[in-house]
């Protein structure tokens, strides 16, 4: 796999992934991780961040 291939597939993931935590924080959906309850603020912070790394991946194509 060349450079250009894995900024792709990274960017590629990391948009979904930031559509999918910035979808769990619009809906409300709840998320627990054994007995701990993640707030949805996180999901907002790891939305932006997701985003933010896709936004940079996408300057590269």
């Amino acid at each position: 796999m060349d450079k250009n291939s894995f900024i792709h597939l990274a960017t590629i993931i990391f948009t979904i992934v930031g559509i999918i935590h910035l979808y769990r924080g619009f809906a409300g959906l709840p998320l627990t991780l054994g007995a701990w309850k993640a707030p949805l603020y996180i999901s907002f912070v790891e939305s932006f961040l997701f985003l933010l790394f896709a936004y940079l991946g996408y300057r590269q194509w």
